[in-house]
């Protein structure tokens, strides 16, 4: 078969299978199958796809006709400009999340030493903490096994590497759920080295045993579980039949993690400190009004769509 033949074939049976953007999918199935740049399927739509390639692609599609998302399918998400590795059982990354870092840039200025991470997943905001120059330091915390690995991995890919407990005091005396990563980085505009340093920890942040390695922090961001159960049964099955569960449904009402947070983000911030974090389309007001009772100040703000989608607390 040739590309244009491959294409427009697989397109047809996504479109059976309930895909709505079924071109798009086919054309980004058959380029990480072929390995080339989209463009290529272009400039010779009629050469013929055969032999170890059509073989990839035919597995592929497999998967995505099944609806396991593409993500899963190619290990390869991208975030804030990050190439990262995801896999099944680690929230992928979205788009309207790069507004949490948007704002925890725009707030913090010229960048703030020290930043946590309740809920890192893939590690996608906590590495872009790093790569915008926002923090030096970062606590990143999940309860899931998966998830750390997976932030590992990907701090690995940027440059962090595992510290020696016996040979660095910020890694000494840690327990045995935490791990320092570290890595030699270059402010660009001084010129100066300095050292980046991550602690991934492997624990329910609102445990009575959490006890983060560095507080109180002047930054904490999230994008907590926020899905209502209701809601949870109407989601596409891209997301319901292959996406983690936890990372995505909050009690009955979707409200339950930010409601552990507002009790324990006061102890964890210094004064002046911020949180900000992610809440779904139609939770702002709610949402809010549980950030007041502990913080200074709550701001509101909307994604792409006009939505509520980023609150920020301020102590």
């Amino acid at each position: 078969m040739t590309r244009a033949e491959i294409i427009r074939d697989s397109t047809a049976r996504l479109h059976d299978a309930g895909w709505e953007d079924a071109r798009n999918l086919a054309e980004l199935l058959l380029i990480h199958a072929m390995g080339v740049e989209r463009y290529h399927i272009y400039l010779n739509p009629h050469q013929p796809v055969g032999g170890r390639q059509k073989q990839t692609f035919d597995r592929m599609l497999a998967r995505s006709l099944k609806h396991e998302p593409l993500e899963y399918i190619t290990g390869q998400a991208e975030f804030f400009g990050l190439e990262l590795e995801i896999q099944p059982g680690v929230l992928i990354p979205r788009p309207e999340t790069e507004l949490l870092i948007d704002h925890a840039k725009r707030i913090s200025g010229d960048g703030v030493r020290r930043a946590m991470e309740i809920g890192c997943g893939s590690g996608a905001m906590t590495l872009a903490l790093f790569e915008q120059r926002i923090a030096q330091e970062v606590v990143a915390v999940d309860i899931s096994l998966q998830a750390i690995k997976t932030t590992a991995a990907n701090a690995t890919r940027y440059g962090f590497f595992k510290v020696d407990p016996k040979k660095d005091e910020h890694a000494a005396d840690l327990p045995d759920n935490a791990v320092l990563y570290q890595r030699r980085s270059l402010d660009p505009v001084t010129k100066r080295e300095h050292i980046d340093r991550l602690w991934l920890i492997l624990e329910d942040a609102f445990s009575v045993t959490f006890r983060p390695p560095i507080h109180p922090v002047p930054l904490i961001v999230s994008n907590p579980p926020y899905v209502t159960l209701q809601d949870w049964e109407n989601l596409p099955p891209h997301i319901k039949d292959h996406e983690p569960k936890e990372a995505l449904i909050a009690g009955e009402d979707g409200f339950d993690i930010h409601r552990k947070l507002t009790r324990r983000l006061k102890n964890w911030l210094s004064t002046g400190g911020a949180f900000v974090g992610e809440i779904g389309a139609g939770q702002g007001e709610t949402v809010v009004k549980l950030h007041q009772s502990w913080a200074k100040r709550v701001e509101l703000h909307q994604d792409y769509a006009d939505l509520d989608r980023i609150v920020i607390a301020y102590k």
